[in-house]
């Protein structure tokens, strides 16, 4: 175009691949070229500066990451909107994280209700901080858990539903392992108080903070009296209890919020009581 004269000059400061292996745009004699210096200018590094810093006071005083090239970048209007959402995801993908057997080959995240209007890739990652952190023994974070994840070949499928059945809004993780899978569902009461909803075919209404006992048991009389004297000799104080089934005399989930966190010993000696199937702690 510039040897054609439809256009009339040009400068250039970058390149596709530098050094520039063609040099005929560079021989014109209406062209001006530059090694790729814009930023090095005095106004240029004023701004970058001032940019800099206003990023970087965002960050400490909104916890607003923007222009990142590793992270999500969000307003700060829909972060605050979001904010209560990305603490349940890592809320879920940590429970998940703890009480899963086996390894993790996919992960299914569905998003319902009022959530599907937001861009729901910080959730992605939020889920994936609370998953990896506790299954592996380097650090994990928000910029660093989608890689882990791959690295890993954990793939990990999203999805959105515009109704949330009975909540506004509804985070759903199914994780599939080799030996089966694991759903778990949150929402929020209220708009800030998260809430565990489900556990695999289980209705529950779980706080998802502090230590929590997961125990699998046969529903029968007895078994939950027991665990709870376990629990008092141990010194291990109740804060909250409630038993979830899906029939009379089958299988049931007893969740035990406690204040403290229990010794593999004691959740040895729980496990090994009749009509106990499973015992896991988790800490949230």
């Amino acid at each position: 175009a510039i040897k054609d004269g439809h256009v009339k000059g040009a400068a250039i400061d970058v390149f596709a691949k530098e050094p520039p292996v063609d040099w005929t745009i560079i021989e014109c004699d209406n062209v001006i070229v530059t090694p790729h210096l814009a930023a090095s200018t005095e106004e240029a590094q004023v701004k970058i500066a001032q940019e800099l810093s206003d990023v970087v006071v965002d960050y400490f005083t909104k916890g607003v990451i923007r222009n990142a090239v590793n992270v999500p970048t969000l307003d700060w209007d829909t972060y605050k909107k979001l904010e209560p959402y990305i603490s349940l995801a890592e809320k879920i993908g940590s429970y998940q994280g703890q009480i899963i057997e086996g390894g993790i080959k996919s992960v299914d995240l569905e998003y319902a209700g009022d959530i599907t209007k937001f861009n729901t890739t910080p959730l992605l990652v939020a889920y994936l901080k609370g998953l990896l952190t506790p299954m592996l023994d380097i650090k994990v974070n928000f910029v660093n858990a989608p890689v882990l994840a791959r690295e890993r070949n954990i793939k990990v499928k999203e999805s959105k539903v515009q109704e949330a059945e009975d909540y506004t809004s509804l985070i759903t993780a199914t994780i599939h392992t080799d030996t089966g899978k694991h759903t778990l569902a949150g929402t929020l009461f209220g708009h800030k108080n998260p809430r565990i909803v489900r556990l695999d075919d289980l209705t529950v209404d779980i706080v998802p903070a502090g230590s929590l006992l997961m125990v699998t048991n046969i529903d029968r009389p007895g078994v939950v009296g027991q665990v709870g004297t376990f629990l008092g000799k141990g010194s291990i104080n109740i804060a909250g209890m409630q038993v979830a089934r899906k029939e009379i005399g089958g299988e049931a989930m007893t969740i035990i919020s406690i204040d403290s966190s229990v010794p593999a010993d004691l959740i040895k000696q729980i496990s090994n009581f009749s009509g106990i199937n499973k015992v896991k702690y988790v800490a949230l």
